[in-house]
């Protein structure tokens, strides 16, 4: 059977049953000349090989492992690696957190163009929602998600996605990807369109983590994205010629220095092991100046280099009594002490990317340690 459409999902470390509720409102559709890429983007070994079982029994379906671990998410390179897969005349990309009516990808394909960009809101499950096989009964009581929620479905015309080279691979962390590409085939000249009035989808709940989340991203990376996104926006051609590369094993030099079986470091000649206080100023320079000694194919790790370790009842209590304030209109805000080292490491691997080989982040040894390898 010729595949008219292919799909493409990012993964990393989620629960798997939400990952069978996707796949299995998939297997129901009426259109089934489609092939579904799953792209898992760095899971930890033990939840990769649990999703690659459960995803390898849909006939539909390819399962790709990208090794990224110790990257940030990027959910652009994710979606860009199944993009550059598909052979396909049009591409979908979506998330796990989806749920599809038998009836969706024959909608989405009745309406597909070469000179359209189609889209759909989803509907948001709520917090406990367990009647999976009446969901539908819901749909009028649920909350629409905005038009601003560009990610949740998007198909395009495969030759015009490979055209711009996918997503641009500088949004990380969280957000502003789908704005982006919008943007850019809007600028390419094609039309969007909505079809909320034809169809729906359902997202299954789960915590809201973004910019607005305390610890989910580097400080100061949320405005940069923005600053790149009104930049950029009218450059329709984004990336290097390796947008979308699938990453082995053989190509993270940084492994040579991580013992994943005991979360242990690797010391040895070539491992030079930074520890200074991560609130203290001068840490920034004495970090600057051990990265800039260090010789090719050495490796620095560095030790307190992620956020302040959070417990999970302090978090709690303190975005309670946030939400208290806010609503009180009081302009007080609880909140850990900033971590100087972690914010400047973040900056120093954004603009010195020509010296930096590979790197790990957060591993977990002594408090946090993150490695880099000097190119």
């Amino acid at each position: 059977m010729t595949e008219e459409l292919t799909i493409v999902i990012g993964f990393r470390n989620r629960d798997i049953e939400r990952v069978k509720r996707c796949l299995d409102s998939l297997e129901r559709q009426t259109m089934t000349a489609f092939r579904l890429v799953f792209v898992d983007y760095g899971s930890a070994r033990p939840a990769a090989e649990e999703v690659e079982r459960l995803v390898c029994q849909y006939p539909f379906c390819d399962y790709i492992y990208s090794e990224t671990r110790g990257y940030p998410w990027n959910r652009s390179h994710a979606l860009n690696t199944g993009g550059r897969l598909a052979r396909s005349p049009y591409l979908m990309t979506t998330d796990v957190d989806m749920l599809f009516p038998p009836d969706f990808l024959q909608t989405f394909m009745a309406r597909a163009s070469s000179d359209k960009v189609l889209y759909c809101s989803h509907l948001f499950l709520p917090q406990g929602f367990a009647d999976w096989e009446n969901i539908d009964s819901y749909a009028g009581k649920l909350r629409t998600a905005s038009k601003d929620a560009l990610g949740a479905c998007q198909l395009v015309a495969t030759t015009i996605f490979n055209e711009i080279r996918g997503f641009d691979e500088y949004y990380r962390y969280w957000g502003r990807e789908d704005r982006d590409i919008h943007e850019r085939l809007l600028a390419a000249g094609l039309q969007a369109e909505w079809l909320n009035d034809q169809t729906r989808m359902y997202h299954q709940w789960h915590p809201q983590r973004n910019f607005k989340t305390d610890g989910f991203m580097p400080e100061l990376l949320w405005g940069s994205m923005q600053m790149h996104f009104w930049r950029y926006k009218q450059q329709l051609l984004r990336n290097d010629e390796n947008w979308g590369r699938i990453l082995r094993e053989d190509d993270r030099p940084v492994f040579a220095y991580l013992d994943f079986a005991q979360n242990a470091l690797r010391m040895n000649k070539n491992f030079l092991f930074f520890d200074e206080q991560p609130g203290d100023i001068a840490s920034m320079g004495k970090l600057a100046h051990q990265f800039w000694q260090l010789p090719s194919g050495h490796a620095l790790g560095i030790n307190h280099a992620a956020y302040p370790k959070r417990s999970q009842t302090t978090s709690s209590l303190m975005r309670y009594a946030n939400h208290a304030f806010k609503r009180l209109g009081v302009n007080i805000r609880l909140g850990y002490d900033r971590n100087q080292l972690h914010t400047f490491l973040i900056d120093l691997m954004a603009n010195n990317r020509e010296l930096i080989s590979d790197y790990y982040l957060d591993f977990p040894a002594q408090d946090g340690v993150s490695v880099l390898v000097r190119a």
